[in-house]
Formats: structure tokens, sequence, C-alpha cells
């Protein structure tokens, strides 16, 4: 989501020293964005509450001119304040204004992409055309070098239960596909998703042509592994953006959710597949229902025919 926003300080403060706060867990990805000043990571569970973000500021000795809070939080507008930088640039929120020094309106019917940017757009009052939302790198070359007319990345993980289709559901899909093309299925996922994988796997008929990478990647490594594919296939979630940044084929499953302001940002390589209920989009991390239903009741046809579409 901040790939576009990192681009574009670039483009407009072309001399400047960049320097970026991430979460410990997906810092390394932001070694594909460019060229760091450095990077600081903050972690919650290290640094816990008010005096956590206070103790962590203190370590931090550089003196900075500009602050961009990209999340609309209270605890990011009090980094840059305990950070005291001269200037601190962010959305209006009633609990964190006084935080900044330039608070704007969040405009409406965006991306988050676009929203990001535009926070750059108030501050410097330039147009913000072409956004750019592209990572780069070299493909895997062992999945490269398997031997099938197509590759196929799978994620069948997201952090919301809300958007997070069945096992059995899942298992149809791919049983499906196997029979219509010749692919290898790249199943991908972080070490908590590995018991989730494992069932799916244990679920297929036949596991000659399903490569369980589930836990045994870091985000760089699964980067070169999606770059290799020829499409990806996932839930709403980190690995489907990652994969539309790398210029992937993307077919993403939506469930709760607003696909208009979350939804990976490059529609050329982007399939969306959702249907509407009277409850939908609720934006709910956990579904109010035993399951979500925006998801099981998605026919796996119109996803298969989606796919083979994609790929010929």
């Amino acid at each position: 989501m901040s790939i576009g926003f990192y681009n574009k300080v670039k483009e407009v403060f072309k001399d400047a020293k960049i320097y970026a706060i991430v979460k410990p867990e997906i810092g390394e990805l932001l070694n594909l964005f460019g060229n760091f000043e450095r990077i600081y990571y903050f972690s919650k569970h290290q640094y816990k509450g008010f005096l956590g973000i206070y103790n962590w500021s203190k370590e931090i000795n550089e003196k900075f001119d500009i602050y961009f809070s990209l999340p609309n939080s209270f605890s990011s507008a009090l980094m840059g304040y305990f950070l005291r930088a001269k200037e601190r640039i962010g959305y209006k929120n009633e609990f964190r204004n006084f935080l900044l020094t330039r608070a704007y309106n969040k405009p409406k019917n965006l991306h988050r992409v676009e929203e990001y940017c535009y926070l750059l757009k108030d501050f410097t009052e330039n147009s913000l055309k072409n956004i750019n939302v592209k990572l780069d790198i070299e493909p895997d070359e062992n999945i490269m070098k398997l031997n099938s007319e197509y590759k196929i990345a799978i994620n069948i993980n997201s952090e919301a239960q809300s958007r997070r289709m069945s096992i059995p559901k899942w298992a149809k899909i791919i049983e499906f596909l196997k029979k219509e093309i010749d692919a290898y299925f790249i199943l991908t996922g972080s070490k908590k998703d590995i018991k989730r994988v494992y069932w799916l796997v244990e679920t297929l008929s036949d596991k000659n042509r399903i490569i369980n990478l589930a836990g045994k990647t870091n985000l760089i490594e699964l980067s070169k592994i999606i770059k290799a594919c020829d499409l990806m296939i996932s839930t709403d979630s980190g690995p489907a953006h990652l994969s539309n940044a790398l210029s992937v084929k993307t077919i993403v499953l939506f469930g709760a959710g607003d696909e208009n302001n979350t939804a990976p940002y490059n529609k050329q390589f982007l399939k969306v597949i959702r249907i509407n209920l009277d409850c939908s989009p609720c934006l709910k991390n956990k579904c109010p229902l035993s399951v979500p239903i925006c998801l099981e009741n998605i026919n796996e046809e119109i996803i298969v025919e989606s796919v083979l579409k994609a790929l010929k």
C-alpha cells in the first residue's frame, strides 16, 4: 500500500534522505522498495503502550524535518510527536490532531494507495499523477525449471477469519484445475499457516504436482517464488498485494472488505471475484456467521474459468 507513496516522495524530494518505520515481520520487504537511509523497526510486543513508544523514540538520535503518518492511528501520530519532527503530516482524527502540525481531511472514495499519496499532495500542493506500485526481483530458478506448462501460486491464508475460505472449497478448486491444465501448484504461507496448508494437501487426491512451501520461506524468497509463477490465486491478504506489485496476474477472492479501498492496486494484473450479499462489505475481521458465506457461496466453476481465461 505504501510503495506508491515512497516512489512519489523520491520524485518530489529528489535529494532527501528517506527513513522508514516498519513492523519487524514485514521489514525485509522494504529492501525491494529502493534505497532508504535507514529502516527502523518497531514491535508492539517489545515496546508496549505509549511509554513503549516514548522509550523507542529515545533510542533514535536522528533529527527529522518531515514525518508522514500513513496509518490513521493514534500511535503512528504519537511516534512523530516523540521523534520531534518539525512537520508532522497525517489525516484528521479527533484523538490525534494535536500530535500533528498539519492534519488534513481524508479524501473519500479513494484507494488506500491514493489516500497515502494524497497526504503528499496536500502538503506539497503538487499534482500526483501516474502512481507507481511496482516491485521487481529475480524469479526463483527452481520454480522456473519445473516441467509443466504453468506454475500457479496459491495462498489460502489471511489474518482475518472473515477473509478465509474453507479447506474443502479450496480442495475442490485445485482438483478442478488439475483436470483442466498442466500445472504445478505452489502453496504458500507463514509458519502459523503450516497446519492449515497441511490439511489442504492431505485432502487432495494426487499430490504429485503440489509443492507445499508454507513456513519455509521468508518474504524475499516468497517474492522470488511468486515472480516465477504465471498466476497467483489468493484470498484478500498480503501475498495478493505482493503478487500484484510484482506484475504477476492475480486473482483475489474477496470476502469481507471493500475492494475499492483495499484490493491490489494494479488493475491490469488483477481479477477480483466476489458475490454481493446484504451484509457485504462488512469490513469485519470475524464473520458473525459460522463461516464467511461471502466466500463459501462463490461458485468454484467461476473461479476456475477466471483462472483459465487469465492463463490462456
